[in-house]
């Protein structure tokens, strides 16, 4: 029978014991024995100091005996059922105490109860702990969940353990397709067409490549392996980017770029259209800035100063803004000899 403690093993770790439960001072946990009639026979030390007993009067002392025989009276544990029962729960006098309860077998019969006190501080510690890591993994997961690339994380051996939302988008798989399963399978399966975790365990380094989806899109994976203290590979995460849409924008880029580029060349084309048209030759980087201004100039319906020193060719630039631009709808251009006008007069006239 498993977990039981009979007789002979007792006999056979300590010769010569006959239920002489001494031994149970060395323990470092409370511990009680209860006779097959569930009354209280023995209890440690340790079970003293938290219970107070041999400081209680005889009416407080047969109290908690009576408390901790109806308790374990409960427990299923007789001659038809001998397993023992771990995490049993009882209270006494408001404090709440978690318990194992173990049987002692004598020729197949319930001879003793042994009741071992798990320590509270323990219990508490690890109830906090437990929650720690549960709080710790649910950040975890919204962390990676919020990720706009996707994530897909396997253990050393390619089971994969999970991945995110945005990897579902990306791919187009299921949960109840690839959860548990081995990378390997699905490329055997026909989901992938290979497997960068795959390649990860295979090589024990990081690992990049790209993968075209049954969904159609394309996928630029990024692998690196996790090793734990002694050097075994305990993980593999992969981030996977959708390939799909940067090559949109890329072919937008450059279509922009195209479009761009034809723009100048049509304007390069209009500027020397108009050039033509206006007889003005020039080659120099400065003189190019001045045509490209008048240009712009001459697309709006404002009045325009030019100037410039004598014969510099401020008649011509004038010719050419106004014979490229709307004005020249309006009628001829009027060339007018300032010197011919009083200088009082000179602002109204022009402005």
């Amino acid at each position: 029978m498993k977990n039981v403690i009979s007789l002979s093993d007792f006999n056979y770790s300590f010769p010569g014991f006959h239920f002489n439960f001494s031994c149970l001072e060395y323990f470092s946990i409370p511990v009680l024995v209860l006779d097959k009639s569930n009354d209280l026979v023995f209890y440690n030390k340790e079970a003293d100091n938290l219970f107070s007993l041999k400081k209680r009067d005889e009416k407080d002392y047969n109290e908690f005996k009576k408390s901790v025989s109806s308790t374990v009276s409960y427990t299923e544990i007789s001659n038809e059922v001998q397993e023992p029962r771990y995490g049993n729960m009882f209270s006494y006098k408001e404090n709440n105490y978690v318990y194992d309860l173990i049987p002692l077998i004598v020729k197949n019969e319930v001879k003793y109860k042994v009741v071992f006190i798990r320590n509270q501080t323990s219990i508490n510690q690890s109830e906090k702990t437990i929650y720690y890591l549960q709080r710790e993994n649910y950040i975890l997961r919204k962390i990676i969940d919020s990720s706009y690339d996707g994530i897909y994380i396997t253990d050393g051996e390619g089971k994969t353990l999970y991945f995110n939302d945005a990897f579902i988008r990306i791919s187009g798989f299921k949960r109840e397709e690839a959860l548990g399963v081995k990378v390997q399978d699905l490329v055997a399966r026909g989901y992938l067409p290979k497997s960068c975790a795959a390649e990860v365990i295979k090589q024990r380094k990081s690992v990049s490549m790209t993968i075209d989806y049954p969904n159609g899109t394309e996928g630029m994976l990024s692998g690196s392996p996790v090793f734990d203290e002694n050097g075994n590979l305990v993980r593999t995460i992969l981030n996977v980017r959708d390939m799909s849409e940067l090559n949109r924008l890329n072919e937008e880029l450059k279509n922009a770029y195209a479009l761009t580029a034809s723009y100048r060349q049509q304007l390069k084309e209009v500027q020397l259209e108009y050039q033509q048209k206006c007889n003005i030759v020039y080659k120099s980087k400065a003189m190019a800035n001045i045509i490209d201004l008048a240009t712009k100039a001459a697309s709006v319906d404002s009045p325009v100063l030019i100037l410039g020193e004598s014969g510099c060719g401020k008649d011509v630039i004038a010719k050419f803004i106004h014979n490229i631009g709307e004005r020249s709808k309006k009628g001829d251009l009027i060339k007018i000899n300032c010197g011919a006008i009083p200088e009082t007069l000179l602002e109204s006239e022009l402005f």
